[in-house]
């Protein structure tokens, strides 16, 4: 398709003019960029990043751990334990659930005398076991929770289809998995935008996100821009960029910008090919 069915305005720069167009094969916003990026598994809007954020379980350690601990109610509160739980009577709780559980009533009442014991009761032993793993799958979540939002500012995203090929982007909250839709019930995230935080960024991490998402738009809706300089007396493009996501007016500025550049120091001088006469005087 012809260049010029793609051009949005145009500007002349002394003997130079500027072109604005539609750029019609733009990168996405964050192409190679590992520190901000989006992904979605919207059949609307798909976005993945092969090999470490291609499925919704690569986000996992970001859900509150009573979301990820099989045996815990969601609706209720799992508070952070204080200590790393151990497998063994040294641990107090593992304790306390071996003697509330020891089907030998003599050694129980050792034990809750204070008494020590070779806590070889089965019963007793199963059961502050199954006790052990669950605090430690509890204990292992929150480590995993804590790190990942400590690296990442891992955000939601909403996807709309409006028809017509036209789709919507909206940020959402920090992903715990607590989302639910309008009747409370629990509801899967269509995506995520991932905001590193060691980056150092000058913005907090939500405006960043939000930055993002917009430029995701503008992609979506295809206002994506570049310029071309042209050098109206050698007719020759002397210049050119694309890539200009979402700011029309700063692509033009940049091509204003270039042409003032080259009509000052872009053209070569021709030399005389012999020099000036020199006035002599008379008498």
């Amino acid at each position: 398709m012809p260049r010029e069915e793609h051009l949005v305005e145009e500007r002349v720069v002394g003997n130079c003019t500027v072109k604005v167009y539609h750029d019609t094969d733009p990168q996405h916003p964050d192409e190679g960029n590992d520190d901000l990026f989006l992904v979605s598994f919207s059949n609307d809007f798909h976005v993945v990043r092969k090999g470490t954020w291609d499925g919704a379980g690569d986000f996992r350690d970001f859900l509150h751990p009573r979301f990820q601990v099989e045996g815990c109610n969601p609706e209720e509160e799992l508070p952070e334990p204080v200590e790393k739980p151990q497998d063994g009577a040294p641990d107090p709780e593992w304790r306390r659930v071996y003697v509330d559980s020891c089907s030998n009533q003599l050694e129980q009442v050792l034990l809750e005398a204070g008494q020590d014991s070779g806590f070889g009761d089965l019963a007793g032993r199963s059961a502050a076991r199954e006790n052990f793993d669950f605090r430690k799958d509890v204990w292992d979540a929150w480590q995993r929770f804590k790190s990942a939002h400590a690296e990442w500012a891992c955000f939601t995203l909403g996807v709309r289809n409006f028809g017509g090929g036209n789709i919507g982007l909206s940020l959402g909250e920090i992903y715990d998995g607590s989302e639910t839709d309008r009747w409370g019930d629990p509801v899967e995230p269509e995506g995520f935008v991932m905001v590193k935080k060691s980056a150092g960024w000058h913005a907090d991490h939500q405006k960043v996100a939000e930055s993002l998402v917009q430029e995701w738009q503008d992609y979506c809706e295809g206002n994506v821009y570049g310029y071309v300089v042209t050098d109206d007396l050698e007719d020759e493009e002397v210049d050119s960029c694309w890539g200009f996501i979402g700011d029309r007016e700063c692509c033009m500025a940049e091509g204003v910008s270039a042409a003032e550049w080259h009509e000052k120091n872009g053209r070569k001088q021709v030399p005389l090919p012999f020099p000036p006469a020199r006035e002599e005087a008379n008498g």
